[in-house]
């Protein structure tokens, strides 16, 4: 078991020391954990999907003890984003994944917007809680304005392109 700031240090500083929104740092630790980071963090579901309280501590502790840096930045619409950045020397392993397989699954991950990492994100999570037959439908419900075709599609392929193979129900 990983501890959660090492996990959130982990991974910014394989992100290339700066990673944007504490939304795609969950969505982000949430699809590594299944690419095999094997960190022990358990993930509920919430609002944006799958989410770690442990890793929000994490960031806090991480801040905390100088190691993660937090800015607060205005977003659109008035809602602020942090940018969390680190100095900390990328790990050799992140969990049980090594350095280069995790900087490429954060470079695949980089090529999409935080809307489709989240749908992806609970993509899975869907998948897991035996919704198996119907993941698409469901994400739709949970999310209506979020689950355009286009996303749907974009986060099935990052998931395809992460290697958790998942099909298109609607190409069957």
């Amino acid at each position: 078991m990983m501890e959660p700031d090492d996990v959130v240090v982990g991974i910014v500083a394989l992100n290339g020391g700066e990673l944007v929104g504490r939304t795609r740092l969950q969505k982000t630790a949430f699809l590594l954990e299944h690419c095999g980071m094997a960190s022990g963090v358990p993930f509920d579901y919430y609002r944006y999907g799958p989410f770690a309280a442990e890793l929000a501590r994490g960031w806090d502790e991480a801040a905390a003890a100088g190691r993660l840096e937090m800015a607060e930045r205005p977003g659109s619409h008035e809602m602020p984003y942090t940018v969390f950045s680190t100095d900390s020397e990328p790990p050799e392993k992140l969990g049980e994944l090594d350095r280069d397989r995790a900087q490429e699954f954060l470079g695949v991950l980089d090529r999409y917007s935080d809307v489709v990492i989240e749908l992806a994100a609970t993509i899975v999570y869907l998948r897991e809680r035996d919704f198996s037959e119907n993941v698409i439908e469901e994400l739709k419900v949970r999310k209506p304005l979020k689950a355009t075709d286009k996303r749907i599609k974009d986060a099935l392929e990052l998931l395809n392109r992460l290697g958790l193979g998942v099909e298109d129900p609607a190409a069957s």
